[in-house]
């Protein structure tokens, strides 16, 4: 099944600058020297987008790019420093916040960037996504309605 992110990239592509696709034995072996279990979604989502800017305020980070400011390394050391909890591997920063995978449960998170207080906590990272982002900025770019999606 496709992710309601990548299907909206389809719909408004000018809205979605990728990065683009990242080797998936690249990506392994990140994961592996990390020792990171990332929930399955996830990987995917880099291995097709290598992450990128959504919506002009929203950076989904790059796994692999070590020298970018929106790399996941660069993120993750700047906010470990101000507080961030180990076992937070920070994947989303912008406008919504920080989002976050917590290692111990697999959990998507979404924090206060400034106080890492919990603003929410999605099963998928497609629950986050249409409960962060998509809801935040859907009506405003003219995103298709989603069946039950109450945020709409």
């Amino acid at each position: 099944m496709t992710s309601q992110i990548l299907l909206d990239a389809d719909w408004k592509p000018h809205l979605f600058r990728w990065a683009g696709p990242v080797d998936e034995l690249q990506l392994a072996a990140w994961l592996q020297r990390r020792g990171e279990d990332v929930p399955v979604q996830l990987v995917d989502f880099w291995l097709k987008t290598g992450g990128g800017e959504v919506f002009e305020s929203e950076m989904m980070l790059h796994p692999l790019d070590l020298t970018s400011d929106d790399s996941i390394e660069n993120v993750e050391r700047y906010h470990h420093g101000r507080g961030l909890p180990e076992g937070h591997l920070p994947f989303h920063e912008g406008a919504c916040g920080l989002s976050v995978v917590r290692s111990k449960d697999a959990a998507y998170l979404n924090l206060d960037d400034r106080t890492y207080q919990l603003r929410g906590s999605y099963a998928s990272f497609d629950d986050w996504y249409r409960r962060v982002i998509r809801k935040e900025f859907a009506a405003r770019y003219g995103l298709p309605i989603l069946a039950g999606a109450p945020w709409n």
